[in-house]
């Protein structure tokens, strides 16, 4: 809307609250964890679910400027898709998740290797973070990147976690900060990923001025926003 000059600002996010309903449904897909929310770790065993709430002032530069706002951050490109492959399961090869990342920096007018750290979706379900961890080694085709899922601190917060972790991540390149993974005990690892960098248990002290929230969801909605110091 706002780059078609059809509105100077907009408010977007999401928002959603823990109920027993949404409980039961995951739980009976066999998506909740037994035991603690671990993503790309080998015994992972399922989600945790979480509520949030987080919205953003979406502006055009020069209205910003014009009215003195405070800018935290430019967002340079997205992409959506949907990659009709199953209703609860996504492609197992991340080539659909590669793509919706190929695309966003695309959009962006930037290239793969400027992006230094992925906020990925990490759901720690065994077949997602497989299909992710393929995508972003695809995605990187051995150029260093941070990841870290920020799902294992706040839960999979449903329709809300598109927007919360895209919150994370443009405080964390405020302040010099990669928010980490926690919970992860035996990380998952393959042949030629020695350049994907899991942040860890804590925080990294990082500056970092380009990066990808990643957000993949049931029935195959894929999105992928890239952000600017």
């Amino acid at each position: 809307f706002i780059v078609n000059d059809r509105a100077e600002y907009m408010i977007a996010g999401g928002i959603d609250i823990f109920t027993d309903h949404s409980f039961s449904g995951f739980n009976c897909l066999g998506a909740i964890s037994k035991s603690n929310y671990k993503p790309f770790d080998n015994e992972r065993d399922g989600m945790m679910l979480g509520d949030a709430s987080a919205y953003f002032v979406m502006e055009e530069y020069e209205h910003a400027v014009k009215r003195g706002a405070t800018i935290y951050a430019e967002l340079l490109g997205y992409s959506t898709l949907n990659e009709a492959y199953h209703a609860t399961a996504p492609k197992p090869d991340g080539t659909m998740a590669l793509r919706v990342m190929r695309e966003a920096v695309q959009y962006a007018g930037i290239t793969p290797d400027q992006i230094e750290y992925i906020n990925a979706h990490g759901t720690a379900t065994k077949a997602n973070d497989e299909m992710e961890f393929r995508a972003i080694k695809l995605f990187t085709e051995g150029r260093p990147v941070y990841v870290s899922s920020t799902k294992s601190m706040t839960g999979h917060t449903l329709g809300a976690a598109g927007s919360l972790e895209l919150l994370a991540t443009i405080v964390g390149m405020l302040n010099d900060f990669i928010p980490p993974t926690i919970n992860v005990e035996n990380q998952m690892v393959e042949e030629g990923c020695d350049h994907i960098r899991f942040v860890r248990d804590k925080g990294l002290p990082q500056v970092y001025n380009t990066a990808i929230s990643n957000s993949f969801g049931f029935a195959g909605n894929m999105a992928s926003v890239v952000v600017k110091k």
